[in-house]
């Protein structure tokens, strides 16, 4: 059977009992580590689920607090933890460090025995430090691989991250921080606290990906003698070769991710539309098309395009918790050409026209919020809730919708979920008046709940027209 561990799985390979045998250590969702025994041989692996990993008799959980950013009222517990397995305090056996999701620590796990199944026994030592205070890798988001990464003979530690709640100026201060370097020395290595670390300039060459949650792993993927990187985040896994020498590594980070040709990959789409006229669906993904070549396994989309020209964006920040960005493409106003219609974090809909003509691309990139007959504004989610103490209220609306003519009275009608799974159908009444030419819309009709938020879209899936 495929082995399934649950969302945001986060695995590492290693002979966790002794035996000689490759096993396997998944991090999981809501703080859990799960150990998977191989009971055949490295090669021909057979896992068996042995379930979680426990200290003190008790399933293993990564503190949750403190909290470089966000409420600690909210986050009541952590998402997944990213293991790593190493000799960290050098007593000769194998220790176990968890990056925490939300506190974006490192915590180390010593190993002071084994099981009668070979399986360490654990005990807590708490987060690792560096520069003499506890490490923090930029907010949230810790996933520490340890390496000699220069061949000094101290271990040393990479990490990605995850900035969280940026304000207005502070992207500038993690441009370069997708992945970080903390260098280790021995001056205090003990059981209780393993190398000193030090925070270091990654020795890198060319820009970053922009992404988030960057996982690294070390391999000599080229057989050269030195070690380069192997990074992962979110659906993108890129190669980053080490052009220096392994004393004096420098990796090539401005690389582009794997890309699949063909097979059954995961695709990464918030709409499918024939863009280019071609009876090919392709892909649109925010403000990016991707072509569908017409060939491979369903199909492979290789030329971009952007929706928007260049020098212009449409975003509406609210720079809380994790903000939201949805935009969506539909010729809402029915005049031959797509436009942009965007769903915030506080539970609106914008309109943004576009205004192109034969000679310039261009949209209004300021829009007007959707209201009903009465002026108010449409609004989904959280309604006046403690952001400091409730998730949903931090998160805010994750608002989605799709649209149609759902009522075949020839104006587009909104069909919008939020962040409890709130399914409502908002039908249009057309323009409140010529000059404004935006539509305005019915009370809503609760068409249904699925207890949890998600996405909706529509077809015509039984072929009835």
């Amino acid at each position: 059977q495929p082995l399934d561990a649950g969302t945001g799985s986060a695995p590492k390979v290693v002979d966790w009992d002794g035996d000689g045998h490759r096993d396997l250590l998944v991090g999981t969702h809501w703080n859990r580590l799960l150990f998977y025994r191989n009971v055949g041989t490295n090669e021909d692996r057979r896992f068996n689920c042995e379930g979680l990993v426990k200290i003190d008799g008790e399933p293993l959980e990564v503190p949750f607090k403190p909290l470089a950013r966000g409420s600690e009222g909210v986050f009541k517990r952590d998402y997944y933890p990213v293991p790593e397995t190493v000799d960290w305090d050098g007593d000769g056996d194998i220790d176990l460090l968890l990056g925490g999701y939300v506190t974006g620590r490192v915590f180390f796990y010593e190993n002071t025995g084994r099981e009668d199944d070979g399986t360490p026994v654990l005990t807590f030592r708490g987060p690792l430090e560096a520069d003499e205070q506890p490490l923090n890798v930029g907010h949230w988001c810790a996933a520490p691989c340890i390496v000699d990464i220069n061949g000094d003979g101290h271990l040393d530690l990479m990490s990605g991250n995850m900035p969280m709640h940026l304000q207005p100026g502070e992207s500038e201060m993690h441009k370069d921080t997708f992945l970080q370097l903390y260098a280790g020395d021995s001056s205090n290595t003990t059981a209780t606290s393993g190398p000193a670390l030090h925070l270091t300039a990654f020795p890198s060459e060319g820009t970053f990906p922009h992404g988030r949650l960057a996982t690294p792993r070390t391999a000599d993927w080229d057989a050269d003698g030195d070690l380069d990187l192997v990074v992962s985040t979110g659906a993108d896994i890129y190669l980053m070769e080490n052009t220096g020498t392994a004393s004096a590594p420098l990796f090539q980070v401005d690389v582009q991710p794997i890309q699949v040709p063909w097979g059954n990959a995961w695709v990464a789409a918030d709409q499918f539309r024939d863009w280019n006229a071609d009876g090919h669906l392709d892909i649109i993904r925010n403000y990016t098309v991707r072509l569908n070549a017409g060939d491979g396994n369903p199909f492979h989309w290789d030329k971009a395009e952007s929706v928007l020209p260049p020098g212009e964006y449409i975003e509406h920040p609210s720079h809380v918790g994790d903000d939201w960005f949805w935009p969506f493409l539909d010729d809402f106003d029915q005049d031959g050409q797509l436009d942009v219609l965007f769903g915030d974090w506080f539970g609106h809909i914008w309109f943004h026209r576009n205004l192109s003509t034969d000679d310039e691309r261009h949209f209004d990139v300021e829009g007007v919020r959707f209201a009903h007959t009465d002026g108010e504004l449409i609004k989904v989610g959280p309604v006046n809730k403690d952001m400091e103490n409730d998730f949903d209220a931090l998160q805010g609306a994750r608002t989605v919708f799709t649209v149609d003519d759902f009522d075949r009275d020839g104006q587009r009608d909104l069909v919008v979920g939020d962040t409890y799974g709130i399914i409502r159908y908002f039908q249009s009444l057309g323009s409140a008046n010529e000059e404004s030419q935006v539509p305005v819309f019915e009370t809503p009709v609760e068409i249904g709940n699925l207890g949890i938020r998600g996405l909706v879209d529509v077809t015509d899936w039984n072929h009835d027209g």
